[in-house]
């Protein structure tokens, strides 16, 4: 069986640019991980495991 590496530098520096109505452009820096996921919630925060 394999086994995944973690990540050890995490990704950061999250900005939000073009905020329309129903749409954002959301950029970060990457951290050192092959995958990524982003979760958001409309009007407040997640409160769910993705």
């Amino acid at each position: 069986m394999n086994t995944l590496a973690r990540p050890t530098t995490p990704a950061g520096t999250i900005t939000f640019t073009e905020v329309l109505q129903t749409t954002a452009r959301v950029n970060f820096v990457r951290g050192n991980g092959n995958n990524r996921i982003l979760v958001a919630k409309a009007g407040s925060a997640v409160d769910a495991t993705p």
